[in-house]
């Protein structure tokens, strides 16, 4: 799936249900309006699962080592130190 592609279709059915719903909105061209916008909310679901997609294939490619995050912020090998103000009970 072409993201940007995907984004073009959205915007060029936007912008023909907008020129549609310029002049005299019929039934007829209510209804072409409401199928137009079905489509746009069929490219929404595509655009997203698109982006999801290429999410998760950006995750996938990172390599998976450990992580500052995975140790509480500090690094291994290290010790972390309480702020003075934060009192530890049962420290000796």
């Amino acid at each position: 799936m072409n993201i940007t592609k995907l984004q073009e279709a959205y915007n060029a059915k936007i912008a023909e249900a907008k020129a549609l719903a310029n002049g005299d909105v019929t039934p007829e061209i209510s209804d072409k309006i409401s199928g137009l916008l079905g489509e746009t909310d069929q490219l929404k679901v595509q655009i997203d699962m698109a982006k999801r997609l290429a999410d998760a294939e950006a995750h996938a490619a990172e390599p998976m080592g450990t992580k500052a995050a995975h140790h509480g912020g500090v690094r291994p090998g290290r010790t972390r130190v309480c702020p003075p103000s934060i009192t530890i009970h049962g420290a000796r």
